[in-house]
């Protein structure tokens, strides 16, 4: 967990607490999504091209940037309500900790990937694999990261002096 917080400079800690219980109502869920019951990961970029308010632009933003990067989530799968709301005060949504939920869900989808049998030889899906976990394989497995990437000065978070490979076709 003290890696992952270093390379992503992401929170590990702060209010966990993804509600009380009780049902808030959630605006922007409301305003741009018409109460549906799941929304899209693709569509809170699409309703960014709709919207003419500023702000909520920049909290779907926000909302599509954790989905899409932080999270690694597939386009055809369901945005968390829960960051629809947090996102809507924007002091409570930066001092989330978004660093341990990004720990969980990397955890996770080991787990589940070595969980699966394919024949006799167990295999891992790594789509969406997270920056975090990419980054770290740089750090740990040196031919890895002198293969597909450059790394520049040391700074912190770590993640802040690799450089994708041109020569490599690799992008970050």
């Amino acid at each position: 967990m003290f890696e992952f917080a270093m390379i992503t400079g992401l929170n590990i800690t702060g209010d966990e607490a993804t509600g009380d219980g009780t049902q808030r109502r959630n605006m922007l869920h409301d305003a741009y999504f018409e109460g549906q019951g799941t929304v899209l990961l693709t569509q809170p970029f699409d309703a960014i091209r709709r919207c003419d308010q500023m702000l909520d632009r920049l909290k779907l933003g926000l909302v599509y940037i954790l989905e899409s990067m932080v999270r690694c989530h597939h386009k055809k799968t369901t945005t968390d309500l829960f960051h629809l709301e947090i996102v809507d005060d924007i002091d409570r949504f930066n001092d989330y900790p978004w660093g341990w939920r990004c720990f969980e869900d990397t955890v996770y989808v080991f787990i589940r990937s070595h969980s699966k049998l394919k024949g006799a030889i167990r295999k891992y899906d790594t789509y969406g694999l997270p920056l975090t976990v990419q980054i770290w394989a740089y750090e740990t497995v040196h031919l890895m990261g002198a293969r597909f990437a450059r790394r520049g000065e040391t700074r912190c978070p770590r993640m802040h002096h690799w450089r994708a490979s041109r020569s490599e076709g690799c992008s970050t």
